[in-house]
């Protein structure tokens, strides 16, 4: 299940420790998300397109596990 959480506004992520970050097709990724039971994708729109950052839950704890910049067609999971 994915749910949509819009913000309109920058993010700024500081993770405790960083994952591995691997970048892949949009098909690669794409699949990757879909292996989670359930994740939230936060939208960021700035400047001329929009990026997604999406997060799984696990033990109570969300984790970054991709993100999309669909304009600019990078695709990054996290590890």
């Amino acid at each position: 299940m994915r749910h949509k959480i819009s913000s309109r506004i920058h993010w700024s992520l500081i993770p405790k420790e960083l994952p591995s970050r691997f970048f892949v097709t949009q098909e690669e990724y794409e699949d990757y998300i879909k292996s989670f039971d359930s994740v939230y994708e936060l939208e960021s729109l700035h400047r001329d397109d929009t990026d997604f950052k999406t997060y799984a839950v696990n033990n109570n704890t969300a984790s970054l596990i991709g993100w999309a910049d669909y304009y600019q067609k990078y695709f990054y999971i996290y590890k």
